[in-house]
């Protein structure tokens, strides 16, 4: 009983089989290149010829994305290079900076001992300028009363009228001498005033060229920070991580700044010779 109704299924089964003439005729209704592309039912040359051609373009984005790693690399070891070598000139530049604010601090203290030690001199200048003056007045006084006594045994011997006249002449010459000793004694002084004020004036000078300098500097500074186009500067994250700085930020203070020293140069127009 059990093989008769497994004969009957296998009988079901082969008359339920496909007609190849009917399959055909519903495969033949589609484009060969549309039933081989979605229905799996072959592979035409087109089809091998976009394939080729796709793994060739994908081959030439690699070899153009490896070329460009290449690239990067070099760059970025030039990038360090770069980095290491402008360390370096930063350390140099410091360790330089130390040794000459060190020699500027000795040259100071060295400017300050001779300024000291002029100031002493000037104060001795101004004692012995005054024991001068009075050297002068007592030689002055001494010889009018010198002169007073020559002169006066002169009158006593001539006659009224060359008394009269020798007298005038007496007391001119010494009137004439007081007036001497003064005006040197006003000659010394003024002299050493200008002295004093010549060296105030190389003070000043020195004091103004090194202003100059540094205005040069900081406006050449100032001119090429606000000349500056790149608008934003990456680090690389393998070296300071991500750090951003922005010319939006400080390029308004500069601008201040820029103006600020364009008119201090506008307004100090004072050159000194």
């Amino acid at each position: 009983m059990i093989d008769k109704r497994r004969k009957e299924g296998v009988a079901d089964v082969k008359n339920t089989r496909r007609d190849p003439k009917k399959t055909n005729s519903f495969y033949s209704a589609f484009p060969k290149n549309h039933r081989s592309r979605h229905y799996g039912l072959g592979t035409t040359e087109r089809g091998t010829q976009l394939t080729m051609e796709d793994k060739e373009r994908l081959e030439q984005q690699l070899h153009d994305m490896a070329v460009a790693v290449e690239r990067l690399e070099s760059s970025r070891q030039k990038l360090l290079f770069e980095i290491d070598s402008q360390s370096s000139e930063i350390e140099r530049l410091f360790e330089e900076n130390s040794n000459l604010s060190s020699a500027y601090r000795e040259a100071t203290d060295i400017v300050a001992h001779w300024e000291k030690q002029v100031k002493d001199c000037l104060k001795q200048n101004e004692v012995l300028r005054s024991m001068l003056d009075k050297l002068r007045t007592e030689q002055a006084s001494v010889s009018i009363v010198n002169d007073r006594q020559s002169h006066k045994g002169i009158l006593e011997s001539n006659e009224e009228g060359a008394s009269e006249i020798s007298q005038a002449y007496t007391s001119e010459v010494v009137s004439l001498k007081g007036q001497l000793a003064k005006e040197q004694s006003r000659a010394e002084t003024l002299s050493a005033e200008v002295l004093q004020l010549s060296a105030q004036l190389q003070q000043a000078m020195q004091a103004y060229n090194g202003l100059a300098r540094l205005y040069g500097s900081l406006f050449i500074l100032v001119t090429s920070l606000s000349q500056f186009d790149i608008s934003t500067i990456f680090f690389s994250n393998y070296l300071y991580g991500h750090i951003m700085v922005d010319k939006c930020s400080y390029k308004p203070v500069l601008r201040n700044i820029e103006s600020n020293l364009l008119r201090m140069k506008q307004d100090g127009s004072l050159i000194v010779q």
